[in-house]
């Protein structure tokens, strides 16, 4: 017979949509989810089983058989949002955001079409490999730009070939999506997503372009999730651990994580290694609580990588108006194309400049100056201005 049986519940859960053999069901509020590969019987003296989300109940087979002690994730905590039978996406908004959370998405939506050439893509059920490649290509770069701005590390991208691996089977079989909001051929906001028994939608990632932060991306992936999920019948949407403030603005579903300790009734034994389980656990939660980890890591990371790290070169820019093109020799003035590699740099004073001014990008015309080293100019309908790139180290 076996000791102690240990699991770890949340990983397969959210991205396969598996559920641990020791289990016979699993409730989510009024909804009943049979566990088609339960054990016949649990035999194990002590069940520890960890990252339990608390909007779910277990039901273990032959529970009678156990005592179950519950013991609180130290740092870690979820939010999502619950979807109870609205009639359309906006009562559903109307009911659960706040006015002013409403306008602003409003004008997301309003100012992203009215600037560019936009469609939104919900690839679920049916994706081809050369996609499927160009997209995780693309959103990895979106990541490791975004992140590696903030000098901060990426769960998803930290652990890429584990999150990525099966995903394209996934999506087309119905258990994983991805939603990808397109400015014309060229993605800007890549959500990854898992899915389970048509009910549920876990947010699992989301890479946006940068260069469109004016227009709030991140709301415009949060309502597209949503709107999915009300126009698909999913009661749950989870954003994921980490009760963040953009959840917050979303949410209505706050969640912990539990280690759940089960131990056989009449067994002296299972109560003594069950004890020494739990005891074990708090020492975890207590080195947690310390920050101890962390201290720990970070003295790891440092080992690792002794040397210094590199430098950035930062990007400044002014944006000036001008009286025309007369101000330059026009014959030193060469057309861009928005998407041109040379033109990046410029992009989010200019996208900026289109959200502030609702103007289309067909509208615009780019210019390098040729005799001026980093200097561009753009025509609107309104004026034109003046774009000077400064570098620093």
């Amino acid at each position: 017979m076996q000791l102690i049986l240990r699991d770890q519940f949340i990983w397969e859960f959210t991205r396969i949509g598996k559920i641990p053999a020791i289990y016979k069901s699993l409730c989510y509020n009024d909804t009943n989810f049979a566990n088609k590969a339960c054990a016949t019987t649990n035999t194990a003296n002590v069940i520890s089983m960890t990252l339990f989300p608390t909007f779910l109940t277990p039901n273990l087979v032959n529970e009678e058989n156990y005592q179950l002690k519950k013991i609180n994730h130290r740092n870690f905590s979820g939010a999502g949002v619950a979807i109870t039978n609205p009639e359309s996406v906006e009562a559903f908004l109307s009911k659960n955001l706040k006015t002013q959370i409403r306008k602003n998405l409003r004008r997301t939506i309003s100012r992203l079409e009215e600037s560019f050439n936009i469609s939104y893509v919900y690839y679920y059920g049916s994706i081809t490999q050369e996609t499927f490649e160009f997209l995780l290509n693309h959103l990895k770069n979106l990541l490791e730009k975004r992140f590696g701005q903030k000098n901060m590390v990426n769960n998803f991208l930290s652990k890429w070939n584990n999150n990525v691996n099966g995903l394209f089977e996934l999506i087309n079989k119905k258990k994983a999506s991805l939603f990808v909001v397109y400015d014309e051929a060229k993605p800007i906001s890549i959500s990854v997503n898992r899915h389970f028994e048509n009910t549920m939608l876990f947010s699992e990632c989301n890479g946006y372009d940068l260069d469109y932060s004016k227009f709030g991306l991140g709301h415009l992936d949060n309502y597209l999730l949503v709107k999915w999920c009300i126009e698909n019948k999913y009661s749950f949407l989870d954003l994921g651990n980490g009760v963040v403030e953009y959840k917050k603005r979303w949410c209505n579903v706050y969640y912990d994580f539990e280690y759940h300790v089960y131990y056989k009734k009449k067994s002296l034994s299972a109560k003594v290694i069950a004890s020494i389980e739990v005891n074990k656990i708090k020492m975890k939660n207590l080195i947690k609580q310390y920050k101890v980890d962390a201290f720990f890591k970070s003295i790891k990371d440092a080992i690792k990588s002794p040397s210094a790290p590199s430098k950035q070169t930062n990007i400044s820019f002014s944006v000036n108006v001008i009286d025309g093109l007369s101000t330059y020799d026009e014959t030193k003035l060469k057309k861009l194309n928005i998407n041109l590699p040379e033109t990046a740099p410029i992009r989010q004073p200019i996208y900026d400049y289109l959200y502030l001014n609702k103007i289309h990008i067909d509208n615009i015309i780019i210019y390098d100056v040729m005799d001026k080293l980093n200097t561009f100019l753009f025509q609107s309908p309104k004026e034109t201005l003046e774009i000077i790139l400064t570098h620093e180290d």
